[in-house]
């Protein structure tokens, strides 16, 4: 994930942000070294109540006060620039592999990780922009050690653990301090805020879960409420709502405890290092400006030294974005490396089926050894009864079930279209909707209105410019004759068709399957269906028993 830095695309800009973003946070650690020193000539000032240089101390706030925002708002104008670029090449690569040998689809039927869009959105936000700001914020914190370990080494002065003079005496005695109570608190902090990667993860899985739960509510609004559903559903949200009651609480609580105890030892640490001094300054040993200056030190020395504590939350919340996204790269990763038929692409014009075998996924066999030869201008039936393994086999030959073994060959170069029962169609125009997944500007206009009258869809070739939601918007009978009319548009080499006119009437469907035979003479289609009546249309029968036997011939009617 780091690639980014190493990437040729505006490398330029990328190393010219982050260099600014550097000058800035420098600028800023001298600004606030110039505030501090002002905060000692304020206090000797107030000793003194000399006014004489009144002018030229409010002249020297005003550039310290200047010196410091304006460059850290320069910092952090850099670091978001360059926190969105980062998050847009992440969000690339991320999505390249989910989407990569349909790695998502395996996902979301095994449901091997939760919410992957969610972790797609908002933790490649999360890491890229964290993960920078810390890197400034570390580098800066390195300048802010070393400039005020000078400072406080310098006006500190030894340190008299005692009274009245009476005592041990230790040289540098502040500065050894802050780094002593700098490692008390880090290891308080660590050993206290240990659980809260692990209460961000399920908050987070949570709240994707109840957006989830309320998306899919939206997503099959009509079936829902045909069933008088809604009340069931709001049951369901509810309960998923608690969940997210219960982690939020739970973080909250969690937050509470930890802020507090970090708010108790950050008080506490402000206040000692003057406590400590105050008997020096009694004696007259140092002024107000050096009580002030070792002071302000001392405290910004200390939260240098304590980087880790004050920065804890967002190194937990980049932890577990970074968690999140290895997993789904893990996940994509081993979609990739699973265990199924070997596709290839052959020379040869014929589709051919070698030794190939289907189970379901607790590995009972559903078809054992097919072997098949399947030519141009052949349409192949599959029947069987429900559970025999009929669109396993179709997921199989897409390349979409990993539960088996044997070889595929595909023609080289053959164009390969799946209508499923249920076909996807994008938000958008008709026109995009139909050339899916090419682009529309890839077919001519009488193209879409050849292929709309075709699949007997006429009214609609007057709609291709109009944009809908067209999963919504048509019946399901409509879906699969649109279905079509992209089968009839792509004019594929291959076609798989599975349950693809279950919706329709025998009339529609009968018209469909005559346009399909005469439009696609040359190519080789597979259907699955349960309708008798679609057996004249095709030239060769595949009957699974769905114990692995199998047996195939010509269709004679």
């Amino acid at each position: 994930m780091t690639e980014f830095w190493f990437s040729r695309h505006g490398i330029l800009r990328r190393y010219l942000l982050l260099i600014g973003a550097i000058i800035a946070t420098q600028i800023s650690v001298y600004g606030s070294l110039l505030f501090t020193r002002w905060q000692g000539a304020l206090a000797q000032l107030l000793v003194s109540a000399d006014s004489n240089n009144f002018g030229s101390f409010v002249l020297a706030f005003v550039i310290a006060v200047c010196t410091t925002e304006v460059s850290s708002a320069l910092a952090l104008l850099f670091i978001k620039w360059i926190g969105i670029d980062w998050r847009q090449w992440l969000t690339n690569v991320v999505m390249r592999n989910w989407l990569r040998n349909d790695a998502f689809a395996w996902m979301e039927r095994t449901r091997r990780i939760d919410n992957p869009d969610q972790r797609i959105s908002e933790d490649t936000d999360q890491f890229a922009t964290t993960l920078l700001s810390l890197a400034i914020g570390f580098l800066k914190n390195i300048s802010m050690l070393w400039t005020y370990s000078l400072l406080v080494w310098e006006k500190g002065g030894p340190l008299v653990l005692g009274w009245a003079g009476q005592g041990l005496t230790i040289p540098g005695g502040m500065f050894w301090f802050s780094i002593a109570w700098a490692s008390f608190v880090t290891i308080v902090a660590a050993f206290a805020g240990r659980a809260f990667k692990t209460l961000t993860i399920r908050q987070q899985q949570a709240e994707a879960n109840f957006r989830f739960a309320a998306a899919d509510i939206r997503n099959n609004a009509e079936a829902i409420a045909l069933m008088r559903g809604g009340p069931r559903e709001g049951e369901t949200l509810l309960r998923k709502f608690l969940s997210v009651r219960t982690a939020v609480l739970r973080l909250a609580f969690f937050n509470a405890r930890f802020d507090m105890l970090r708010g108790v030892l950050a008080l506490t640490g402000a206040q000692i290092p003057t406590l400590l001094l105050l008997p020096r300054y009694f004696r007259h040993e140092i002024g107000a400006n050096a009580l002030m200056q070792t002071a302000a030190g001392v405290a910004a020395l200390t939260v240098s030294l304590q980087w880790i504590v004050d920065n804890y939350t967002t190194i937990q919340q980049f932890r577990a974005a970074s968690t999140r996204l290895t997993e789904l790269k893990d996940a994509a990763a081993e979609a990739g490396r699973l265990h199924q038929p070997t596709i290839e692409r052959a020379a040869d014009s014929e589709f051919i089926l070698h030794d190939l075998s289907v189970a379901d996924p607790e590995n009972k066999t559903l078809i054992g050894n097919l072997s098949a030869t399947i030519r141009p201008g052949e349409r192949w039936i599959v029947r069987g009864s429900p559970g025999s393994g009929k669109s396993s086999l179709l997921r199989t030959l897409g390349g979409l079930w990993p539960y088996g073994n044997g070889t595929i060959l595909f023609p080289h170069d053959a164009n390969v279209i799946s209508l499923p029962q249920l076909a996807y169609f994008p938000d958008g125009t008709l026109r995009d909707a139909l050339a899916y997944p090419q682009e529309s500007s890839h077919f001519k206009d009488a193209d879409y209105a050849a292929a709309l009258n075709a699949a007997l869809m006429t009214p609609f070739s007057s709609a291709l410019d109009e944009t809908a939601r067209w999963r919504k918007r048509l019946s399901p009978g409509q879906l699969q004759k649109l279905a079509f009319a992209r089968a009839f548009l792509h004019k594929p080499d291959i076609l798989f068709l599975d349950e693809a006119t279950a919706s329709l009437d025998g009339r529609s469907e009968e018209v469909l399957y005559r346009t399909l035979v005469a439009h696609l003479p040359a190519s080789i289609i597979v259907s699955v269906s349960h309708h008798p009546s679609l057996d004249r249309f095709h030239t060769d029968s595949l009957d699974l028993a769905g114990d692995g036997a199998w047996t195939s011939g010509k269709i004679t009617l």
